[in-house]
């Protein structure tokens, strides 16, 4: 059973509020679906071109730039279905990836769908790089205090499962929380370069 595509694309939309901010969300798992999620994205772009990046697994890719996310449910697309859109923004040495367990999530779109995303960088690495503090070791919640932003993620939420196809505004929250963060962290970071 499929639902046309011009249908799709008016689903999986969420405007969910974190930290007082409105980020609107994506949620594609077809392929034809995963260019207009990117053309969004790349519309809210500056310099420098940050994107937060995060890989849950082999399940899920999360981008985020400015107050836009992109969630794009991998195990849903085979490996060969894969859109070069997808591969070449992912494999633009001009933008900065900045994320949270990108040493494993890189190696998971390498290894499973054949994606080289060469310059990336977790957000923990930057920070410390950036702010010369070569023993900072931290999560994203004290990573953003370095930086000046006031964070705190949501509570883990126990009933959830992250390769359902349905998410409730507030799963979407928990989704997106870790990648718009790295977004923010890596945009303050290379502002002070």
């Amino acid at each position: 059973m499929m639902i046309p595509v011009k249908l799709l694309k008016k689903m999986g939309l969420y405007d969910v509020k974190i930290h007082g901010t409105s980020v609107k969300v994506r949620v594609v798992d077809h392929q034809d679906l995963i260019s207009l999620g990117l053309s969004e994205l790349r519309s809210e772009v500056t310099t420098p071109t940050v994107v937060g990046l995060v890989v849950k697994e082999s399940i899920m890719l999360k981008l985020c730039v400015g107050n836009r996310c992109l969630v794009i449910l991998m195990n849903r697309l085979g490996s060969t279905s894969i859109p070069q859109c997808l591969k070449n923004f992912l494999e633009d040495q001009e933008i900065c990836f900045v994320g949270v367990n990108l040493i494993s999530g890189v190696y998971t779109l390498r290894e499973n769908w054949r994606i080289e995303c060469k310059s990336s960088v977790e957000a923990q690495e930057l920070a410390a790089r950036v702010l010369k503090k070569p023993d900072l070791s931290a999560g994203l919640a004290t990573l953003a205090a370095e930086v000046g932003i006031a964070w705190e993620a949501s509570k883990y939420l126990p009933s959830f499962s992250w390769g359902a196809l349905v998410f409730s505004d507030e799963q979407i929250k928990y989704v997106v929380e870790d990648v718009y963060a790295s977004f923010l962290i890596g945009t303050k970071l290379l502002g002070k370069l």
